[in-house]
């Protein structure tokens, strides 16, 4: 069996810039790549597409999930 020489490409940011996205994302709790992308390009001056983007989270530790809806739970002693 073959091996693949193949490596894949050097991150456009630092190991310093990921770990201040790292933080930023903890904090501010983003709701979309979008939103994530908009902070990197303001903040390093680093463009990302929005797929791109929705990897990059997942390399440092974190996902992205869709919010679900969930029913309220009423107090039936309240009621």
């Amino acid at each position: 069996m073959e091996s693949l020489s193949y490596a894949g490409r050097v991150s456009r940011l630092s190991a310093d810039q990921r770990a201040a996205l790292s933080d930023w994302i903890a904090a501010e709790v983003p709701q979309t790549a979008q939103a994530v992308c908009d902070w990197v390009q303001t903040t390093f001056g680093v463009a990302y597409a929005t797929h791109a983007m929705a990897r990059l989270p997942g390399q440092i530790g974190f996902v992205f999930r869709k919010p679900r809806c969930v029913p309220a739970k009423a107090d039936a002693a309240i009621q």
